[in-house]
């Protein structure tokens, strides 16, 4: 059954000797004898097509929900640019067009925009640095020369994470002590974290769990615990115009201070609560979908 051979050889021990009988020193290359070589344990026909039939059922659907989950990302930075970036409900109402919004949230919009040091900006709103809004926490690594700082229950991250669209498990455990004797901080749930250095740099994600981080990631917690899908769009939005900040020369990267000094259009409180009411069921669903995957 040719999908059983597929899913056998995708299995991690086989790629694992695949990889260790391949030839080669600067390129290692898997040639035509030393692929025939792999052994194969062949089940029964009937077992083998039952096999493959039930691991293609939960491919298919892993595929719907990065599917979904890409759909429902998709909607909330629609909404996100529409009103933050663009600022669509604002010109509506400034050339007397309805705005398509109930009047709930129409009303929280203002009908003029302004010019400000960074462009034209609604009425109401400001210009604000990350540090008037949010809190900005640099990570840290307990010694690896220390083993009783690693193998604990404190979950911990590398920057290589951030490269996941959610994040739902650590990189490692460290222990308390180790946690004390370093300089790392732990992030809550909801926390967005941001790579700030190396081959990472500019990656944005969204952390589902608590968890600590090294020195190569921030993590930017709003101080209005409505603002979390907010702040998070906001850097995903203008994460390009943050790393323009970038220095250093074999090594390029940012630091805290750039972030904290970022300057960003900061809507009301109110209209971010009512963003955050669309917004918030749309990650639930994509936290439950990453880790049903």
């Amino acid at each position: 059954d040719r999908n059983f051979l597929y899913w056998f050889l995708r299995q991690p021990h086989i790629r694992e000797y695949a990889n260790s009988i391949a030839s080669g020193s600067v390129q290692k290359d898997l040639n035509h004898t030393s692929f025939k070589s792999i052994e194969i344990l062949i089940p029964e026909r009937n077992h083998q097509r039952q096999v493959s039939a039930l691991l293609d059922i939960i491919e298919r659907k892993i595929e719907i929900n990065q599917k979904m989950n890409q759909t429902l990302e998709e909607i909330a930075k629609a909404i996100f640019k529409s009103w933050f970036v663009d600022f669509d409900p604002v010109r509506a109402k400034a050339e007397g067009r309805p705005t398509g919004l109930p009047p709930e949230i129409s009303d929280l919009f203002p009908d003029e925009l302004v010019d400000s040091e960074i462009g034209e900006i609604p009425k109401g709103w400001d210009c604000k640095r990350v540090e008037a809004f949010a809190d900005a926490l640099l990570g840290g690594t307990p010694s690896r020369k220390k083993s009783n700082y690693w193998g604990g229950k404190i979950p911990w991250i590398n920057s290589g994470a951030v490269n996941e669209f959610r994040i739902i498990e650590p990189s490692e455990y460290i222990t308390q002590e180790g946690f004390d004797k370093s300089s790392t901080k732990l992030l809550p749930a909801k926390t967005t974290v941001i790579a700030i250095t190396g081959a990472t740099l500019g990656q944005v994600s969204y952390l589902e769990i608590d968890s600590c981080a090294n020195q190569s990631v921030v993590g930017v917690i709003p101080h209005n615990n409505r603002a979390y899908e907010w702040t998070y769009l906001t850097f995903t939005e203008h994460i390009d115009r943050l790393i323009s900040r970038q220095t250093g020369g074999a090594q390029q990267h940012i630091n805290k201070n750039d972030v904290l000094d970022f300057d960003v259009v900061y809507p009301t409180n109110a209209l971010i609560a009512r963003f955050s009411d669309i917004a918030s069921p749309l990650f639930v669903r994509i936290g439950v979908a990453v880790r049903e995957n």
